[in-house]
């Protein structure tokens, strides 16, 4: 007897638990699922332009945000597709630096976030930026060495236009960069290369002029 109240107090419960779990689903409280092909073809772009770049003996470099407290599921599915191209190609990430970024501030980076990876580094070595090119006068600029790693970093969203990055080419800041199209392109895409060039542009130093002019501080009106 007893056993049989047990059982009917499991299927009890289970049945409150799915209930409460479907009520909560149907208000949407899961929200609609997060589509992140977009950054995976973003993470894995990256990993093949680094291995590009990347000299003899050159080794991997890595800036990115810190999601450790904050989870953020655009930026994770970057860096799992990214690591998992250096995987394939026997390649690894030899020295990172994680930075805690306001959410709602416009990301940039000082050039003394960098100055700790780059001190050591030779220009046969890659730096990855996930969080931009450095920004030239912050704190620790003075740190930043005068031969370094190539630098590829993803200038996403409004950061050209806030940016002078015309000028990190030219101060040597940036190699190469990964800057969003104003209108991403729509329609049926069979690889993430075609997904990142429905979203992305990259730029080099050789169309670098394409770039969007920064907004002039009020010392250069």
């Amino acid at each position: 007897m007893e056993a049989k109240q047990n059982v009917k107090s499991i299927v009890a419960a289970a049945v409150m638990v799915l209930s409460i779990l479907f009520l909560y689903a149907f208000f949407g409280g899961f929200g609609p699922p997060v589509d992140v092909t977009g950054q995976k073809a973003l993470g894995k772009f990256l990993a093949t332009e680094a291995l590009k770049l990347r000299g003899p003996g050159g080794n991997i470099l890595l800036l990115a945000p810190d999601t450790t407290d904050q989870p953020n599921p655009y930026a994770d599915a970057q860096m799992r597709a990214f690591e998992r191209i250096l995987r394939k190609n026997s390649a690894s990430i030899s020295a990172q630096r994680r930075v805690r970024l306001n959410p709602i501030r416009l990301i940039t980076v000082s050039a003394g976030e960098f100055a700790p990876l780059l001190k050591k580094s030779s220009e046969n070595d890659v730096l990855v930026s996930f969080i931009g090119p450095p920004v030239a006068g912050g704190d620790g600029a003075g740190a930043m060495p005068e031969k370094h790693a190539k630098i590829l970093a993803v200038c996403s969203g409004g950061l050209p236009k806030q940016m002078n990055l015309r000028r990190a080419f030219e101060q040597g800041l940036l190699t190469e960069a990964v800057i969003s199209r104003p209108e991403a392109a729509r329609g049926s895409v069979s690889s993430p290369l075609e997904t990142f060039n429905q979203n992305y542009t990259l730029v080099t130093a050789a169309n670098v002029a394409d770039l969007p002019l920064a907004a002039a501080s009020p010392r250069e009106k």
